[in-house]
């Protein structure tokens, strides 16, 4: 794809760190950008600042554990936005000693 001003782009994972930079990215494109994550009061907080720039996004709740979720949010997109062209799976929760078996501490 080359043209990426007004095609949609679907985060999870979208309030924080890696999600939050690809959803900044997609909408700096000019994306339509969904943001995903299970984060209320920080998908809030991050949606409330990217409609400040006046970028065009949805903020959704979504757990990717739970299936019904994850169809709402196909639902609630194309409802909004008409199409899905980009999806990144960002979701998922792990610290560094989860994922590569450190101790913790």
């Amino acid at each position: 794809m080359r043209e990426f001003s007004g095609k949609t782009a679907v985060v999870t994972g979208a309030a924080s760190g890696m999600g939050l930079a690809f959803a900044r990215r997609f909408a700096a494109e000019g994306m339509n950008v969904v943001l995903a994550d299970i984060e209320q009061e920080a998908l809030d907080a991050q949606v409330q600042q990217l409609q400040q720039e006046e970028r065009n996004v949805l903020g959704v709740i979504v757990n990717t554990m739970r299936r019904e979720t994850l169809e709402d949010l196909r639902e609630r997109t194309i409802e909004r936005f008409g199409n899905i062209h980009i999806l990144c799976n960002n979701a998922g929760v792990a610290s560094l000693e989860d994922t590569m078996g450190l101790p913790a501490g």
